[in-house]
């Protein structure tokens, strides 16, 4: 039996590779951030709690034991000043004058070859030359001073020569007589010497000169003008020469007529012309000792023989009458017209030149304080001496030097019949406070604690007025909370007696101040104002300094006794427990690098990407709602906590939105050439950003920020609704499905960088308090599924 199989046998035209799912997970962000990153060691500490304060305490007003701050022995002889020093006065010192390049020689020569004949081939003169020659003439002008260099005048008419000379010497080579030589000297158009030299003969010489004495001076211009003329009569030579008779020259055919002229000015004796205008000014500041602690600010100077007088001394040794003027800043007279004490000293006399005077100038009856302000110290007095030498046309001797001196200045003691007094330690001038380190964007939040504890201890019997300010800076601008009151004082008329102590004690709170005054038997006095200013308005103004200052002032009669004093002390004290109105975004200044995935590894993603996920843990332990979102850049340095508020357009037009939310970045993105900014949105919310692209002028691509997810974060799972504290911490977890172009940000071969932008969400009127302990961990992975078989 034969039995048969048979099958048909199909192959697929395509192969099917098997394929399965594989999930792969890779970390994005493992952070902690701690609230305690916002201590620093000048204002921000913990509380015994933990809680995070602002403190500010100052101890600077002493008790008797330590630094004395009031009447002490010393204050017996403030109503007078002694021993105010003598200033020394620089006055006006004119020197000699020099006059460069004043002397001066020079030579003017007349040669053979200017008869106009070539004497070589005959080797002799023709005096047939000679016959009716007429007159050889010349001029020219010499420079003897340049009026422009002589810094102390705007023009020189003139300069007189007292002594000098003035000489000419010649010397004729030519083989015949120089009949006559004449020379005349002008300046200005002015003869000033004229010579006539006759019959020179060959191989002689002749000089002449003119002596420059007082008796004989010269008035010279800038310029000496000459003019010259030589006359040379025929003559009939003793040798044989073409085409008659002559004078053998013997091959010497440099022979010349050599006339040299020499200007010797020894002595000069005035400079006539217009001098330039002479200012004269010297400040200077006498010290005013002030005893210890206590400043003066003012009084009334009295009448009396030997005090409250200025002698002064004066020599005039210049060319001219000179008007000086003597003003003290600080000295004022009383105004008739305006019935005040306005009228500035100012004190004016005129000085004859070659005199010296004493002159006794009365301060009596007179103001001492400050120029601008009566409140401001007294340290100094402030003298000015001015005067003026107008220009003018005048006549000086430049070889002596002229003066104008200060001789002597003496302040005789100053008397004072009442004074104004400022206690400089009662000032309170208190460091600033520095709110350092604190998060970009952490602004718009309220305080809801704030406490100024101020004590007084008083010895003085006078009525005190304590005129203080809190004062909070930011960005140049200032806001001011007043505190003003009256301190408590022993006064006699009381029953007070020397060296009794009473205590004055302000409180102010947010919006109140208290004042209690005390005695050894209890509460004298209690008072409470609603303040103009808010405390809390002042701190709320998010100030980036806080200035504690004023000024404390006697003020109405009383018992001024030695060893009697003021001292105290205050303390600041703000809880960081505040209230979020609205809003607010901080971005943490820490930065985690994503790293970069090989060309392999991405390009196994981009084919076989099924599905990818971002998941996050979070652990809030504070007592603040937020929202968090994680932000990816190409930029490290650049995480703005107001994306969502920039707009599409230049970097120019988004100048003023980037300056009010940050003081560098404006400058960060100029120095990276940004000039435009591109902004993408959510597409289920226009108004937060999706990616915000930087662009410079050319459009390229410089780096970008882009938004992976928003997480929303609840409050710790427990707050104690008194304190604001944190029991228990909440939690929260959260998966969020991330689209191909946020897995494009995420899976690159370049570097990315990250950092999470928290959004807290307003509490309200339910304040809130932070604590060194509080902490916000954030874990967070992405899980992608890739299909194999698309790898």
């Amino acid at each position: 039996m034969v039995i048969f199989f048979s099958c048909e046998m199909k192959f697929p035209e395509d192969w099917q590779q098997p394929s399965w799912h594989l999930p792969i997970n890779f970390p994005i962000q493992d952070e902690t951030y701690f609230f305690s990153a916002l201590v620093d060691s000048n204002t921000i500490y913990l509380d015994s709690d933990s809680t995070l304060i602002i403190l500010f305490r100052e101890d600077t007003l002493k008790g008797p034991n330590g630094e004395l701050v009031g009447i002490d022995s010393t204050f017996n002889s403030y109503f007078r000043i002694d021993g105010l020093t003598s200033p020394n006065i620089e006055g006006i010192e004119i020197n000699p004058i020099e006059i460069e390049g004043f002397d001066t020689s020079f030579s003017a020569t007349m040669n053979l070859n200017d008869f106009g004949e070539d004497f070589t081939t005959a080797n002799c003169f023709p005096d047939v030359i000679l016959n009716d020659m007429q007159p050889i003439s010349n001029n020219f002008s010499e420079t003897i001073y340049d009026a422009n260099e002589i810094e102390l005048f705007n023009s020189i008419d003139s300069i007189t020569v007292i002594d000098g000379l003035l000489s000419v010497f010649v010397f004729n080579e030519f083989p015949f007589e120089i009949t006559a030589l004449k020379i005349d000297m002008f300046t200005a158009n002015e003869p000033i010497w004229q010579v006539e030299i006759n019959n020179i003969g060959e191989n002689e010489s002749e000089s002449r000169s003119r002596p420059i004495s007082e008796v004989q001076p010269l008035s010279l211009k800038e310029s000496i003008y000459f003019h010259y003329e030589i006359i040379i009569e025929s003559q009939i030579g003793n040798d044989v020469c073409f085409p008659g008779t002559g004078w053998d020259l013997n091959g010497d055919f440099s022979r010349s007529l050599l006339v040299n002229f020499d200007l010797n000015f020894q002595e000069i004796g005035t400079i006539a012309g217009n001098i330039v205008e002479i200012p004269y000014e010297q400040d200077y500041q006498v010290i005013i000792p002030n005893p210890n602690d206590i400043w003066l600010s003012g009084g009334l100077l009295s009448y009396g023989d030997s005090i409250n007088q200025l002698n002064l001394g004066l020599s005039n040794n210049l060319f001219t009458e000179l008007e000086i003027g003597l003003k003290i800043i600080e000295l004022f007279e009383f105004n008739d017209s305006n019935q005040n004490w306005s009228e500035s000293f100012d004190w004016n006399v005129a000085l004859e030149k070659g005199n010296s005077r004493e002159y006794i100038i009365s301060l009596e009856n007179s103001i001492l304080r400050p120029e601008n302000s009566e409140n401001d110290t007294l340290k100094h007095l402030n003298l000015i001496f001015s005067g003026l030498i107008p220009s003018q046309d005048i006549e000086l001797n430049p070889n002596i030097s002229y003066s104008f001196l200060v001789d002597t200045v003496l302040i005789k003691p100053i008397q004072l019949d009442y004074i104004n007094a400022i206690f400089q330690k009662m000032n309170f001038a208190s460091p600033s406070i520095e709110i350092n380190d604190v998060p970009e964007g952490f602004e718009g939040f309220s305080f809801a604690d704030v406490t100024l504890d101020l004590n007084i201890y008083n010895q003085i019997g006078v009525p005190v007025n304590l005129d203080m300010f809190l004062a909070g800076i930011n960005d140049g601008d200032t806001t001011y909370v007043p505190l003003k009151d009256s301190i408590f004082s022993p006064l006699f008329v009381d029953g007070y007696q020397v060296g009794d102590i009473v205590h004055s004690n302000i409180k102010m709170t947010g919006t109140h101040q208290y004042s209690t005054w005390y005695n050894n038997y209890g509460v004298v006095r209690q008072d409470t104002i609603l303040l103009e200013s808010s405390f809390l308005d002042l701190m709320n103004f998010a100030p980036e300094e806080i200035i504690v200052g004023g000024v404390t002032e006697l003020n109405g009669s009383g018992t001024l006794a030695l060893n009697t004093f003021v001292w105290g002390d205050f303390e600041l004290k703000l809880p960081l427990k505040f209230k979020f109105e609205e809003e607010l975004n901080i971005v943490p200044l820490f930065t985690t690098e994503l790293n970069p995935i090989n060309d392999e590894s991405k390009q196994q993603i981009d084919n076989g990407l099924v599905s990818a996920n971002l998941h996050v843990n979070i652990e809030n332990h504070s007592a603040l709602a937020m929202t968090l979102s994680l932000l990816v850049s190409t930029e490290e340095n650049y995480f703005p906590h107001y994306l969502d508020k920039l707009i599409s357009g230049s970097l120019v037009t988004n100048q003023t939105i980037i300056e009010n939310n940050s003081e560098n970045d404006f400058n960060l993105l100029s120095s990276l050439n940004i000039a435009r900014i591109e902004v993408e949105t959510l597409s289920e919310d226009e108004s937060r950003a999706l990616r915000v692209i930087f662009r410079d002028q050319n459009l390229n691509i410089v780096f970008w920020v882009g938004r992976i997810a928003d997480i929303i974060i609840p409050e710790a799972e427990d707050v104690n609704s008194v304190t604001g504290h944190v029991i228990k911490s909440g939690y929260g977890e959260d998966i969020i499905k991330l689209s191909v172009e946020k897995m494009e940000w995420l899976t690159t071969g370049e570097k990315r960088y990250s950092r999470p932008m928290i959004e807290f969400i307003g509490t309200g009127e339910n304040p809130r308090t932070l604590r060194s302990t509080d902490y916000l961990k954030i874990s967070s992975y992405i899980s992608i599924v890739l299909d194999t078989g698309g790898i």
